[in-house]
């Protein structure tokens, strides 16, 4: 369960085990065995580039970001990975609902530009 992750939902209860990175399960089981301290676990997605950081209002939970950059030059944002979970279509379907063009008050988008590849995210939002 600690390497592949698990997600359960039943009758008043759900759960949400993150994926660990093998290595550090391993480097833990033998502080264990030498009966030294246990390092913190962080979560680990083979290939993910973003950042796991431990979330303040929750102990024994974490925030999840993907990786992004402003360019105040061209008024762009540029977006390189999704949190974990976070699937691409379903993101671009949500900048889509902030166009600009959509006639909503709150929108505060003009263009969006996808240049994904098959094992990475490329968004430019203007």
């Amino acid at each position: 369960v600690l390497i592949k992750g698990a997600e359960g939902i039943g009758t008043g209860w759900s759960t949400s085990v993150p994926r660990f990175n093998p290595l550090d399960l391993i480097e833990n089981i033998k502080r264990i065995l030498t009966g030294q301290d246990l390092e913190d676990l962080v979560p680990w997605y083979s290939g993910f580039t973003g950042t796991f950081e431990p979330d303040p209002k929750k102990e024994g939970t974490f925030i999840c970001r993907g990786i992004y950059e402003i360019d105040e030059y061209t008024n762009t944002v540029h977006i390189t990975e999704l949190p974990v979970g976070t699937w691409t279509q379903t993101y671009k379907e949500f900048l889509e609902q902030n166009l600009i063009d959509t006639g909503s008050n709150t929108a505060f988008i003009t263009d969006i530009k996808e240049y994904h590849a098959e094992m990475t995210i490329d968004f430019k939002i203007q």
